[in-house]
């Protein structure tokens, strides 16, 4: 069994300035982090991810579409704005290095 924390405890968004988080964490004996991705780019994600490979500890994420991007929407502006939202939070997972995007992302 593996356990992890999320870091919606300290911030909507993840950065550098949490890696004192990360390290106590892992020190603590937790195996991983999962991060909430609300806003950010790939690149921002890819760095986090190099420092969390050094410090070892594995990373999951989690996301909302938010509002004004519902697939659901008869709205085809609101369907490609989720569209392209989920493929965003796609893009930042995998930057990230995480194999995991955990929802609710039909969530606004």
């Amino acid at each position: 069994m593996k356990f992890g924390f999320n870091m919606l405890l300290w911030t909507g968004h993840v950065t550098m300035e949490h890696v004192p988080i990360f390290k106590e964490l892992k020190k603590t004996g937790y195996d991983g982090v999962e991060f909430p991705i609300f806003e950010g780019t790939p690149d921002h994600y890819a760095r986090l991810g190099d420092v969390l490979d050094k410090i070892g500890l594995e990373r999951t994420t989690v996301s909302v579409l938010g509002a004004g991007h519902n697939p659901l929407s008869p709205d085809k502006a609101q369907q490609k704005a989720a569209v392209e939202r989920a493929k965003w939070a796609i893009d930042c997972t995998a930057a990230l290095g995480a194999p995991i995007l955990a929802g609710p992302m039909h969530s606004e």
